[in-house]
């Protein structure tokens, strides 16, 4: 059964991936009902599946179930690994930026400002995990106005990505395309001119 949930786990990821919400969402909860009788529900197996059901539930539109989902892994996780986990890490991530789409600033702020924090403890300030959390939050900052510090993020981000990724990396295309949102939002048009015509290559 335990090698039977990896799997499932696996074959969830790799539906969800290729758009197939309904049969992602089918492995991930027969994944947890194994999980649940092996580990209990506050394993770190347990809450990474609860994470990866949430996001799938993120792609069909059924944002409320998947903050709920969120809130229980990192519930679980807090409990199993601690507050300074990595794994953490990822679910407040993901779940801050549930919150932004939400219109939930203030709690989007709280979980990416932890995000952020942990991967810092955890890896550095030169990884490609804190250049991930710093462009989720630097869209926050956008969408608050506050466009200095978004600046700030974006440009950090992107300086740490420009050493671990190719130019043409995805990530890469969506920070730049964050900071060309940011430079808009100060009225020069011209730097957000040249930063969208670089996402777009």
């Amino acid at each position: 059964n335990i090698v039977l949930s990896g799997v499932l786990n696996s074959l969830g990821l790799l539906h969800y991936r290729l758009g197939n919400n309904s049969d992602a969402e089918r492995l991930f909860r027969r994944c947890l009902s194994i999980q649940e009788k092996n580990f209990g529900v506050n394993s770190p197996a347990y809450a990474a599946t609860v994470n990866n059901l949430a996001l799938v539930l993120i792609e069909a539109g059924r944002d409320e179930d998947a903050s709920t989902l969120f809130k229980d892994a990192s519930s679980a996780l807090d409990k199993s690994v601690g507050k300074n986990s990595p794994e953490l890490a990822t679910v407040l991530l993901n779940w801050g930026m549930l919150s932004r789409r939400l219109g939930q600033s203030d709690n989007a702020k709280r979980l990416l400002e932890e995000a952020i924090a942990i991967r810092d403890k955890a890896f550095g300030n030169n990884h490609p995990a804190i250049a991930e959390a710093a462009e989720a939050y630097a869209q926050l900052q956008c969408d608050l106005g506050d466009y200095k510090n978004a600046q700030q993020l974006a440009m950090l981000a992107l300086s740490i990505q420009t050493n671990f990724f190719r130019p043409d990396h995805p990530a890469m295309a969506d920070t730049i395309s964050t900071a060309a949102r940011v430079y808009a939002g100060m009225n020069d048009e011209y730097k957000a001119a040249e930063l969208y015509g670089r996402s777009a290559l």
